[in-house]
């Protein structure tokens, strides 16, 4: 183990990050290093950047796994190494998709709507009907949607 490894290790030991969390930010650390194949603190802010771009362009992943490796580079250069950078600036997270969150509802799609009892004209193709109560109805709605897919 590299001494930057296990100073990194250290430092999210004290801050007690869960393990998930620390192997995630290894794991995004060492590929970082891996892909320049030198040592991240002899890399700079450009090749932060370039990375990124590679992240999001090349290897096309989801903005939140782009999260995760912008946090651990963050880590990485703020904590661990003490870089007194503009994080936000020169690190910048993702945006990321909002997504709709219905707590208590079951959305239907217009396929699905067509076996649903009174259609309602103003839903635009869309339904909303209430969750079911229990456990066993929520999964019997749930696997009877999917299999009509």
């Amino acid at each position: 183990m590299t001494p930057l490894r296990q100073r990194m290790t250290e430092d999210m030991r004290i801050r007690n990050l869960a393990i998930t969390t620390q192997r995630s930010y290894l794991f995004y650390v060492s590929q970082f290093a891996r892909y320049f194949g030198k040592s991240p603190d002899a890399l700079g802010q450009e090749q932060i950047r370039a990375y990124q771009i590679h992240l999001t362009q090349e290897k096309k992943l989801a903005p939140a796994t782009i999260v995760v490796a912008v946090s651990a580079l963050r880590f990485l250069y703020k904590v661990t190494l003490r870089r007194e950078w503009n994080m936000e600036e020169i690190i910048p997270t993702p945006k990321m998709p909002k997504r709709l969150r219905f707590r208590n509802c079951l959305l239907l799609s217009s396929c699905e709507q067509s076996v649903a009892p009174e259609r309602d004209p103003g839903t635009l193709g869309l339904r909303l009907y209430q969750r079911p109560p229990d456990r066993v109805h929520r999964h019997a709605v749930r696997f009877g949607v999917k299999a009509g897919e």
